[in-house]
């Protein structure tokens, strides 16, 4: 099952999706330190730069902030595929709709070009959402959603996955008494698309922090006869919250899957985090345990949380240098990276730091995909009818 991700990041999304089984095809990143990441993590798949150029033909030498080069070649460049050093002036654009069969007229049959993604994910910005932020919803200057809404309807994925942070319930949406979730789902609704959102904790995969995300999955309900819909769940909205005036994504009531398993609706009990926790990536091998490890630190009340989660995953590596500052490599296994994961040349501690404040939880995104798979061989009421 082929998928692309948007927004991408250090990988955390993608990383959890590979583990489930899904095969990447393409990635979407601007910073260019993220970029480095994933060209060394993934060497063969192609990354574009800036979402506003997928599938547009990009003005040819027509620089970017960080002084690269975009191209309308149409061609999958090496410098895109990784394999010429990300910092050359010469990196350049993929035409992603070429190498899809996007039709940008929209809605049209493209099974038989073979090319159809089976998911296109990704978390758009989240700072005009964030509490953290200014809340300036949909109407700010970084949301990024409307690039998202058109690259679906632009290549007509058979599922969607939406992450972003869970104040997008309560943000203001794009129209009037709409929230910035019902911006999302109404745009999905238009485009063909049916489904239910939910939220997921990092904890409720076993690992030490909260780090809550809201998730949107979503299926083309218009497609080739094997589309369905990712099983939505009706439950409480967020205290404060008023439902959309769309309700859920196909116009029911507002669904939502509270974490654990898309299927049941719950939490997932200890045993399954483990399970889901203790799995290697698909394609590599999680790092052997490093020698500069967290033997002798006090972690006082944390440490049956870190405990658990160094049997899940690997020992813990030294929360802080000799410095006393965070090391990215701690936080990392929080998230549930391999070792060195974003240990790159040319990536400083500080934008470590940065791309892993943003990541999403790999042992999260390996439960969605997971579920997302399950979903897609399951039979359509067509075939059991």
């Amino acid at each position: 099952m082929r998928y692309a991700e948007l927004f991408t990041g250090c990988g955390g999304l993608s990383l959890g999706l590979e583990q489930a089984g899904w095969r990447p095809a393409w990635f979407c990143e601007v910073d260019k330190h993220c970029r480095a990441v994933l060209a060394a993590r993934w060497p063969d798949v192609p990354i574009v730069v800036d979402v506003r150029d997928v599938g547009r033909d990009a003005a040819a030498a027509d620089a970017t902030n960080d002084g690269s080069v975009r191209s309308a070649a149409g061609g999958m460049d090496d410098a895109v595929a990784g394999r010429r050093p990300l910092d050359d002036a010469a990196t350049a654009y993929a035409d992603i709709a070429r190498l899809e069969g996007a039709q940008p007229e929209g809605r049209q049959d493209m099974s038989a070009r073979g090319a159809r993604l089976d998911l296109l994910a990704g978390g758009f910005p989240c700072p005009d959402f964030s509490f953290a932020g200014r809340r300036a919803g949909m109407g700010g200057e970084r949301n990024l959603w409307p690039e998202f809404a058109r690259c679906v309807r632009l290549f007509r994925p058979r599922r969607v996955l939406v992450e972003n942070v869970p104040g997008l319930a309560t943000a203001v949406g794009a129209r009037a008494g709409e929230s910035a979730l019902g911006t999302v789902v109404a745009d999905l609704a238009e485009a063909g698309y049916v489904g239910s959102w939910f939220r997921l904790r990092a904890s409720d995969v076993g690992a030490p922090h909260r780090r809550e995300r809201l998730f949107v999955v979503a299926a083309d309900a218009g497609g080739d006869g094997r589309e369905r819909s990712p099983e939505p769940h009706i439950g409480p909205l967020e205290p404060g919250q008023r439902p959309s005036r769309r309700g859920d994504v196909d116009g029911r009531a507002a669904a939502s899957a509270d974490a654990g398993s898309l299927r049941r609706g719950r939490r997932p009990h200890r045993k399954e985090r483990a399970d889901v926790s203790n799995a290697a990536p698909t394609g590599r091998q999680q790092s052997e345990p490093s020698a500069e490890n967290s033997a002798g630190v006090a972690w006082s009340v944390y440490e049956p949380a870190i405990r658990r989660w160094e049997h899940l995953t690997r020992p813990a590596p030294r929360p802080t240098d000799a410095r006393g500052r965070l090391e990215p490599e701690f936080t990392a296994w929080m998230l549930g990276f391999p070792q060195g994961w974003t240990g790159v040349d040319g990536v400083s501690r500080t934008a470590q730091l940065r791309m892993l404040g943003n990541a999403v939880q790999v042992q999260c995104g390996q439960l969605i995909g997971a579920q997302l798979l399950a979903d897609a061989a399951a039979p359509t009421a067509k075939e059991t009818g």
